[in-house]
């Protein structure tokens, strides 16, 4: 699976970088049909808290899934964006009649 990051507006961490990394090389070993994913991480402009949002999108062989939630921090964004997918590929393979 090929994984680009990108962070346009945020510049991103060592640790942040490796936490991204992590979870979506984790979604890449649950199906190994993924054919690339496109993480955006980027702030959000909200006047009265500071809000960042991520944005995630898996192509597969036809189909694509996609995720996007913002909160305080990334790292929360991250878990409920990974969350989020890993529940749309679920119901992906599920209709394909595959195994979970």
């Amino acid at each position: 699976m090929q994984l680009n990051i990108e962070s346009p507006d945020v510049p991103i961490d060592d640790r942040l970088l490796k936490l991204v990394m992590n979870n979506f090389s984790h979604i890449g070993k649950m199906y190994d049909r993924i054919v690339k994913c496109q993480v955006i991480l980027k702030k959000v402009p909200d006047n009265h808290k500071k809000e960042f949002g991520i944005e995630a999108c898996l192509v597969l062989p036809g189909y694509s899934l996609f995720a996007e939630d913002k909160a305080v921090t990334f790292e929360i964004a991250l878990h409920k964006v990974i969350n989020n997918i890993i529940r749309q590929l679920r119901r992906y393979k599920s209709k394909r009649g595959e195994i979970w």
